[in-house]
């Protein structure tokens, strides 16, 4: 195969708005006592340099006046996130790919995935709806020196 094409994962293969969206949301109110709406969180996003919910989760409560260690951000998040064995959030995620779609340009065509998920986050939705498919490469945040944007 000579051509590859290239996913990212939230917001493209899976819809994130239940899970990723949600976490930030849930992880401002647990150390702000605050709630904000997703549209915020959109903004922050468009302004750029956002694509870690962690930070970004972090930047929102320091901006409502909570200053929070970011490995304490980090806990938190994921415990709400990931959950026990993978019963958290992200199993609000919902899948884009029509059935067969991914079957279909794999005839014709390399499949990839770039993600500024952890692997172990990104196995856990790949496993759930697609366990008989692979990407290759699977490239995610902790295999790159810079993550994204870069």
């Amino acid at each position: 195969m000579d051509s590859l094409i290239v996913f990212d994962m939230d917001g493209v293969l899976a819809e994130v708005t239940e899970s990723y969206r949600e976490a930030i949301v849930q992880t401002v109110k647990h150390f702000t006592g605050q709630q904000i709406e997703r549209d915020l969180v959109q903004d922050y996003k468009n302004q750029g340099g956002w694509n870690n919910d962690w930070a970004l989760s972090q930047k929102i409560a320091a901006d409502l006046g909570v200053e929070v260690p970011y490995n304490v951000v980090v806990d938190y998040f994921n415990e709400i996130f990931i959950g026990e064995n993978g019963s958290g959030l992200i199993q609000r995620e919902q899948w884009f790919p029509k059935p067969g779609l991914l079957e279909r340009l794999r005839k014709q065509f390399g499949l990839a995935i770039f993600t500024g998920r952890l692997q172990y986050e990104a196995e856990i939705t790949l496993k759930r709806f697609a366990p008989d498919f692979s990407f290759d490469p699977l490239l995610c945040a902790e295999h790159v020196t810079k993550s994204k944007p870069d």
